[in-house]
């Protein structure tokens, strides 16, 4: 007889399936419960690879507490994005450098449309698209950056406050200062206050070049 789907049991890895199967002792997870856990979820890939090396970290052999990890983590992702931010550095360089050309353009594009010269209009439009194609500008360029370092932090973010929710044994005991337990806020919101003012001062910064 045919076997009803709904009577296989399918198994499916939960965090909270592998905070049950913790070595409470060692307060590190037993990695033969990660099986099935490199799901297709960006968030569940994130939060697998943090697990494998709080275990065990390339070139160190020994696994890194958490307080070191998050950082290492972080760096590395820094690294990796930092070609999209020269890039688009370098597409916002030469698009300053021929703004004027550009805002031209779009003036007499403007002027064309309102007297209802299409023709002239598409000249126009054909003549600053040329300009941009011979400096290898793209506006959408610009956005490269923001949106991949949004897209990388914003699945850290969800995947740290999974693992966090999960309540490991290990995030208890490895942070660092007066926040030891990363799996509740800092009692006095020393950073979240310093992470806003840094933000804000970066875009003071960057206003005050521009």
């Amino acid at each position: 007889t045919a076997v009803s789907t709904t009577d296989v049991a399918t198994p499916h890895f939960t965090l909270g399936d592998a905070a049950n199967e913790l070595a409470i002792s060692s307060g590190t997870l037993d990695l033969t419960s990660l099986a099935g856990a490199w799901g297709p979820h960006p968030i569940m890939r994130l939060q697998s690879m943090f697990l494998n090396l709080h275990e065990s970290f390339p070139f160190v052999g020994a696994g890194l507490p958490w307080y070191i990890l998050i950082p290492a983590v972080t760096v590395c992702l820094r690294v990796l994005l930092f070609g999209f931010q020269v890039r688009a550095q370098s597409n916002a360089a030469r698009m300053a450098i021929i703004q004027p050309e550009m805002l031209a353009g779009m003036e007499r594009l403007k002027a064309a449309k309102a007297r209802g010269d299409f023709m002239g209009a598409q000249t126009a439009q054909m003549e600053t698209q040329k300009l941009m194609s011979d400096n290898n500008v793209n506006p959408i360029k610009n956005l490269a950056f923001p949106l991949a370092q949004a897209a990388v932090f914003m699945t850290m973010f969800f995947a740290l406050r999974g693992l966090a929710t999960a309540e490991l044994p290990s995030m208890m005991t490895e942070g660092l200062g007066w926040v030891e337990n990363l799996t509740l806020p800092d009692p006095y919101w020393v950073l979240p206050i310093a992470s806003t003012a840094l933000t804000l001062a970066t875009l003071e910064v960057r206003s005050l070049h521009c």
